[in-house]
């Protein structure tokens, strides 16, 4: 099962966290594909499982693709896989940020 949380611009104008969870329908070596219920504005949020009861969640994509974006002709929502590479260059612009201030 994966779970997407954000903040869809249907729910309370974009000012209310909603979650949605279904199971993964299929994985590529860089995105993560799965049918869960979002909505614009949601983009950006997590795409997390739970290894085992009682850990807390990993944060395995990150929402980015709705339906028709993932995969034309699909029900499928999809995110990019929080792969060595991506953890690099969201910590390239942490560094970044921090240089600048």
């Amino acid at each position: 099962m994966v779970n997407v949380s954000g903040y869809p611009g249907d729910r309370g104008d974009g000012t209310e966290q909603w979650w949605a969870k279904n199971r993964i329908r299929k994985v590529t070596p860089r995105r993560i594909f799965y049918e869960v219920d979002t909505f614009g504005g949601q983009s950006g949020g997590p795409a997390y499982i739970y290894e085992s009861h009682g850990k807390p969640p990993v944060v395995v994509g990150i929402h980015a693709y709705g339906i028709g974006a993932s995969l034309p002709g699909s029900s499928l929502n999809s995110a990019p896989r929080i792969i060595p590479q991506v953890v690099m260059q969201i910590q390239a612009w942490i560094d970044q940020d921090n240089a600048g201030g």
